[in-house]
């Protein structure tokens, strides 16, 4: 079985990766009551079910079945800079004997922050304010003083 990822990097909360599974019989035998395990996954969500659109509890020799999972991203992930994942595929053989397991694939997707706010120029907006309002106040004390001069 190979595992991977849609994106190799994603940016920010609430991103989906979506996880492929391509289940490959590379045997000589049939293998019956095959299942995805999913193991070792460092995300702090939830996966989602892993969904085949074929029934891979039968898988002939050289046959190959794609199966998916997804996945959205949360602030621990991004904090933790990375998600892995491993799975194996494991199925009896029809002669008995135990369980066949796969060797595991592993999946390791990088988290970058999301885009921030708009960046700071250093201008304070009170300031500028303030000064148009000592202005506008001072202007009008001028005007008033005035009439009230020419109506003396």
């Amino acid at each position: 079985m190979v595992k991977t990822a849609d994106h190799k990097t994603v940016a920010g909360v609430g991103q989906t990766i979506r996880y492929n599974f391509a289940v490959t019989n590379t045997g000589n035998i049939t293998i019956r009551n095959a299942q995805i395990e999913d193991r070792d996954f460092t995300g702090t969500g939830k996966l989602s079910a892993i969904t085949c659109p074929a029934d891979i509890s039968t898988l002939a020799p050289g046959a190959t079945v794609d199966c998916t999972a997804t996945y959205v991203t949360t602030a621990a992930d991004v904090t933790a800079g990375a998600i892995s994942n491993s799975a194996v595929v494991a199925g009896d053989p029809p002669f008995g004997g135990g369980r066949i397991p796969s060797d595991p694939s592993t999946a390791v997707v990088t988290l970058k922050p999301g885009p921030s706010g708009l960046a700071f120029t250093g201008a304070s907006v009170e300031t500028p304010i303030g000064i148009a309002l000592i202005l506008l106040l001072g202007g009008a004390a001028l005007f008033t003083i005035t009439r009230r001069r020419r109506r003396a």
